[in-house]
C-alpha cells in the first residue's frame, strides 16, 4: 500500500529516513514510490550509515520545487563546508565501495541474527532491514551496563514504550560483532 498516495492533498508530508533503512533493505523500493513521495513530500535521507560518512553530518533532501522554495526558506544560512563536499562527491565516484560496505552489513546482520539467536538471553529479535537490530533479552539494564564497561555500545530501549527489555544492537564489522558475541557469553557465564 502506497501511503502518500493515500494522503489527503492539503496534507504535508515530510519523510525522515537513515540511509540504513533504504540501502539495506532487500526489497526493491517501487520506482512510483519516488514519483509520489516526490510530488507530495519533503524526503531527507543521510549519508551516514551506508556511506560510513556519519561524521560529516551530511544528508540530501528531495522534493518538488515547489516544496523546496519553502523549504530554502526556513533551512540554515549556511550550506555545507567545502571538505565535506569533497569527500562526499569522492564517495559518489565510487559505487563499487559503497556496494560492498552494504553487502558487508547486510552479510554481518546476519552473522549476528543467527548468533544472537543462539543465545539463552534472548528472547526475541525483530525483523530488521536497516543496521541494527532490535533485540529482547532477560534483564536488559544489566545486560547493557555489562556492555557498556566492556566498552560495547549498544543502545537501551527497555525504558521506551512497546520496547521494554529490548537493546537496539548495531551491525559491526566482523571484529566488533566478534566482540560482542564474546562480551555476551561472558555476561552469560557470570
Amino acid at each position: 500500500m502506497n501511503l502518500l498516495a493515500l494522503t489527503p492533498e492539503e496534507i504535508n508530508v515530510v519523510l525522515s529516513a537513515t540511509s540504513a533503512k533504504m540501502n539495506f533493505n532487500t526489497n526493491v523500493v517501487e520506482k512510483d514510490w519516488w514519483v509520489t513521495m516526490v510530488l507530495k513530500a519533503l524526503f531527507f535521507q543521510t549519508f551516514s550509515k551506508a556511506w560510513a560518512s556519519a561524521g560529516l553530518r551530511l544528508g540530501m533532501a528531495f522534493a518538488s520545487p515547489e516544496i523546496i522554495a519553502v523549504y530554502n526558506k526556513v533551512k540554515y544560512p549556511y550550506n555545507v563546508n567545502l571538505q565535506t563536499q569533497q569527500l562526499m562527491l569522492a564517495h559518489l565516484q565510487e559505487p563499487q565501495r559503497i556496494r560492498a560496505w552494504v553487502e558487508e552489513l547486510i552479510e554481518q546482520r546476519s552473522f549476528l541474527q543467527q548468533a544472537l539467536a543462539a543465545l539463552p538471553i534472548v528472547q526475541h529479535i525483530y525483523p530488521s532491514d536497516a543496521n541494527f537490530l532490535l533485540v529482547k533479552v532477560d534483564d536488559a539494564d544489566a545486560l547493557y551496563q555489562y556492555l557498556v564497561a566492556q566498552g560495547i555500545i549498544v543502545r537501551n530501549r527497555n525504558r521506551v514504550r512497546l520496547c521494554e527489555g529490548c537493546l537496539r544492537i548495531t551491525v559491526g564489522t566482523a571484529d566488533e560483532n566478534a566482540a560482542l558475541m564474546a562480551a555476551m557469553q561472558q555476561f552469560i557465564n557470570l
